[in-house]
């Protein structure tokens, strides 16, 4: 006979009605993605590619050294080296490209390292590209601060906490600014990531390519 937590657990797994702390969440994300693993690496290494069908309009390439905080940016011929722990004026633009960058690629692990976000629970939802549903956790930054202030965040995790889709919300706003997808896991070094984003329709991509991680 079942017991009764067993049935409880899958009246939650199909239902979604207990109550669920979002901190939890957030951790089993940051789980789930290989965050534990993240703390042994010496170097990551990708480069960011956006395109639409007629062309390709991204194409940054960045070796990161999380330990010393130095950073190496390729943009066509264009060549930067420069300290995160020590900014100069001439660095902040190659640095909000940065955090753009690999915060699309990092970005569970943002549920954890960024202070002063408030997350909420927000059960099982539909997946806006129409499949699911999925569970959701919404992430929302604060209000001031940092180069995106206010915005937030749904992510759509499957039962495994990978997350299959988010929705972007500029300034919290109602209606998503943005959303994609999240596909084409890879694993590298025990942390597995998601290396290809599709906007609604084919309206625009997002790939990782000569992704490297050096434990």
């Amino acid at each position: 006979m079942m017991k009764f937590s067993a049935i409880l657990a899958s009246i939650c797994f199909f239902f979604w009605t207990c109550s669920v702390p979002p901190e939890s969440v957030a951790k089993k994300i940051f789980a789930a993605h290989g965050g534990a693993n993240f703390e042994k690496v010496q170097e990551i290494g990708f480069t960011f590619v956006v395109s639409t069908p007629e062309k390709e309009l991204v194409r940054r390439s960045w070796i990161w050294f999380p330990k010393t905080a130095e950073v190496k940016f390729t943009e066509g011929e264009k060549e930067i080296k420069y300290d995160r722990s020590r900014l100069q004026e001439s660095d902040q633009e190659t640095e909000a490209k940065f955090i753009n960058d690999s915060y699309w690629l990092l970005f569970p692990f943002h549920l954890l390292w960024d202070k002063g976000v408030l997350l909420s629970y927000d059960g099982a939802q539909p997946r806006p590209d129409g499949s699911g549903p999925l569970r959701r956790l919404s992430v929302k930054y604060p209000a001031e601060g940092g180069f995106t202030p206010g915005d937030m965040y749904k992510v759509y995790y499957d039962s495994e906490y990978k997350i299959r889709y988010w929705t972007y919300h500029k300034s919290a706003s109602e209606e998503p600014t943005r959303g994609t997808t999240w596909e084409g896991y890879s694993v590298f070094s025990g942390i597995p990531l998601s290396l290809q984003r599709k906007g609604p329709g084919g309206t625009f991509q997002i790939r990782f390519e000569n992704v490297s991680i050096k434990p």
